[in-house]
């Protein structure tokens, strides 16, 4: 059998929900979120250091959150993770055609690289998803400075708390500079 392109797997994928920030698609990944959900499957050890970095919020595309969840529900039980177990959890749960079916889930395995780089390709998510909060937060306080309602004390102080939370939810302080996030972000909200 051939290994499928990337291109027919996004034709089998769900739509992908989201925000769209000024008319644009928010910045993800989806070849890193395959490779992830596809690497665990072919070895279940990689969850534990996936888990170090990533949340199943950080996955832009709404199906690959659903297939991480049972993941990590598959490894909370201590059972096997792969295409039959997966799409046995979501089968129980109704969810099995929500995140593209079990023709989907058994491809993910053959578009991996390699599961060697799961770490990073799990960084490249986990930095995609900083984005789209940062892009999410400039929006609001853009929205709220053009209202120019309230106290600007108050307001600023705001602001450094929203960018404040998103700086928390970084892997570690020099995995993303928040000073690029943040520049990157206006731009896209100008």
């Amino acid at each position: 059998m051939s290994m499928p392109l990337k291109a027919e797997l996004r034709e089998v994928a769900p739509r992908v929900e989201g925000r769209q920030a000024v008319g644009r698609v928010p910045p993800h990944s989806i070849e890193a979120e395959q490779s992830v959900l596809g690497a665990v499957m072919l070895d279940n050890e990689a969850l534990n250091a996936i888990l170090e970095v990533l949340l199943a919020d950080d996955f832009y595309h709404a199906g690959h959150r659903v297939l991480f969840e049972s993941m990590m529900e598959l490894n909370e039980r201590l059972e096997p993770i792969d295409a039959v177990t997966l799409s046995e959890v979501l089968r129980r749960t109704n969810r099995l055609d929500a995140v593209g079916g079990l023709e989907y889930i058994s491809r993910l395995v053959d578009i991996v690289p390699t599961s060697a780089n799961t770490h990073y390709y799990a960084r490249i998510i986990k930095e995609m998803s900083l984005r789209r909060r940062v892009i999410h937060a400039t929006s609001e306080i853009a929205e709220e400075a053009m209202e120019q309602r309230g106290e600007i004390d108050a307001f600023l102080d705001s602001v450094e708390q929203r960018i404040f939370k998103v700086s928390e939810s970084r892997v570690n302080p020099s995995f993303v500079k928040l000073g690029d996030i943040v520049r990157d972000s206006i731009k896209q909200v100008e």
